[in-house]
């Protein structure tokens, strides 16, 4: 009996051995996933005072609506990772910006970017190019058309991109500079959240 223990006490240490082995393995085999996919938020600023001639276009601020919708939008993108945020330097966008901050603890501040303001959907993708590798998750708070003509072409479909619609894009890239406007393998679109709820 005291033989037959030990045999059984080995093959159980052999058993949990090799578990314990595939158990690394496969928390590698995540790490290293994790590092080969970039996430991008594509964000469009809330609804914006509109036909108040004391604005000009680049100054016109949230309405109350726009400012509620940011806050009920704000749950159902808690649970990305973002560790930056790049805002057009208009004030309905920076608002906006400002409004998601509080959702994600990794971020400290808003990077704004005065180019963004009536920017081509290329000049958009720059700001992205240009990321440190070590941001692995990061959103653009922009503008239609180029926002909707960015989520268009990423997702190969036209969306109806209202106010304070995010669309979540994630690229199987390690690093920022293999980003691009057109992929030959397209990026698979994570989720959609729009009026506040996900649609997809």
């Amino acid at each position: 009996h005291g033989s037959q223990s030990v045999l059984l006490s080995d093959t159980l240490g052999d058993a949990a051995s090799f578990e314990l082995r595939q158990a690394h393995v496969y928390r590698r085999d995540l790490l290293s996933e994790a590092l080969l996919v970039k996430t991008v938020l594509v964000m469009r600023h809330s609804y914006a005072v509109s036909d108040n001639p004391a604005y000009i276009d680049q100054e016109r601020p949230l309405t109350k609506s726009g400012i509620d919708l940011v806050r009920e939008t704000i749950p159902s993108i808690t649970s990305w990772p973002v560790q930056t945020i790049i805002a057009s330097s208009a004030v309905r966008t920076q608002q906006t910006a400002e409004l998601i901050l509080p959702a994600f603890p990794n971020v400290d501040q808003i990077h704004v970017q005065e180019e963004l303001y009536l920017a081509t959907v290329e000049q958009y993708v720059h700001q992205l190019k240009n990321l440190d590798t070590s941001i692995n998750c990061a959103m653009l708070v922009g503008h239609n058309p180029s926002v909707a003509n960015l989520i268009a072409n990423w997702s190969d479909q036209y969306h109806s991109v209202s106010p304070c619609t995010i669309c979540v894009f994630q690229f199987s890239i390690s690093e920022w500079t293999s980003l691009k406007l057109v992929n030959s393998q397209r990026p698979t679109m994570a989720a959609c959240i729009s009026e506040g709820r996900q649609i997809r």
